[in-house]
C-alpha cells in the first residue's frame, strides 16, 4: 500500500462531530474515546463554543492527525452541529457521526455505523444503544436508550 492510501483501520469517508461548551473534563473523555474507536474516523471535529476564559480541556489533542477544533462564538447545539457538518463535508466526509460531549463512545461504535451504511444508498440516519453512565440521580437524569430489535426505516 502506498503512503497516500488510508490504512485499513481508518474510515476515510467518516467524520465524528462533537459540540461542546463549558464541559471540562468530560469532553476530553469523549474525544479520547472517539479517537480510540476502531476503525477510526478520518476526522474528529470539535465545535468549541466555550468562552475564551474557559479552561481548555482539549489542548492535549491539538496537532493530532485528523483532530480539528473549530472555535465558534455563536452558541447552541444545532448551530454547532451545522458548523461541524459543514466542516466534515468540506473535508470530504460523506458520513457524519455525532456524539455528545458528556458521552464515552464504545470502541467499536463506528463499525456499527459502517455496517449499517455499507451498500445501502437509501439509508439517511443510523442510531444505536445509549447507556447512561453511573451518576447521582438526585441531580437530574441522563437519558438512555436500548435497541431491542434492529429496524430499518426507508422513505419511498
Amino acid at each position: 500500500m502506498d503512503s497516500g492510501s488510508p490504512t485499513p483501520d481508518i474510515l476515510p469517508h467518516f467524520a465524528v462531530v462533537i459540540c461542546t461548551r463549558h464541559r471540562p473534563p468530560s469532553v476530553a473523555d469523549t474525544v479520547r474515546s472517539a479517537l480510540e474507536s476502531r476503525p477510526a474516523a478520518s476526522y474528529l471535529i470539535v465545535v468549541d463554543q466555550a468562552d475564551a476564559e474557559t479552561a481548555d480541556p482539549l489542548a492535549e489533542f491539538d496537532g493530532r492527525p485528523g483532530f480539528v477544533r473549530i472555535r465558534h462564538a455563536a452558541v447552541g447545539l444545532s448551530r454547532g452541529r451545522n458548523v461541524g457538518a459543514a466542516a466534515a463535508a468540506a473535508a470530504g466526509a460523506t458520513i457524519v457521526a455525532y456524539t455528545d460531549d458528556d458521552c464515552v463512545a464504545d470502541p467499536s461504535w463506528l463499525s456499527g455505523f459502517e455496517s449499517a451504511f455499507a451498500g445501502a444508498d437509501d439509508i439517511a440516519a443510523v442510531f444505536g444503544t445509549v447507556r447512561a453512565a453511573a451518576y447521582d440521580r438526585t441531580t437530574g437524569i441522563i437519558p438512555a436508550y436500548e435497541v431491542r430489535e434492529a429496524t430499518v426505516l426507508r422513505f419511498v
